[in-house]
């Protein structure tokens, strides 16, 4: 194990911060929040992305994990997005206060649903 720290990133890219919700030394989930704006970012990938292990799904891991990020890591307001058929992400941004913006249609990540999630 080790921490991993780029130095120099490729023009266009944003650091990213990644925490990791662990039980038992098992990682259940986990959620990268990308520092700075570009248009991919604001329309496609958003500023927080996320992820539960599949055995650890439907158990509140990545409501958690957003909410923590929105309480605790998120300077003002950040852009989350999911695919429109990710019901049950959808459900987890709105759930933790994510605010919809409208539909973005990216020819490589297709159509995403685009939300507002400010610090509470």
């Amino acid at each position: 194990m080790g921490v991993w720290k780029a130095l120099i990133l490729p023009d266009g890219w944003a650091p990213i911060t990644t925490y990791f919700c662990m039980k038992s030394g098992a990682i259940l989930g986990s959620v990268r929040v990308r520092h700075g704006s570009n248009e991919y970012i604001e329309n496609v990938i958003g500023h927080i992305g996320y992820e539960t292990r599949p055995a650890a799904r439907g158990k509140g891991v990545a409501s958690f994990l957003l909410a923590w990020v929105r309480d605790y890591v998120v300077p003002d307001s950040a852009i989350v997005t999911c695919s429109i058929d990710n019901s049950a992400s959808q459900k987890v941004i709105e759930n933790c206060g994510g605010v919809y913006l409208g539909n973005y249609t990216d020819e490589s990540e297709g159509t995403v649903m685009r939300y507002r999630l400010a610090r509470t």
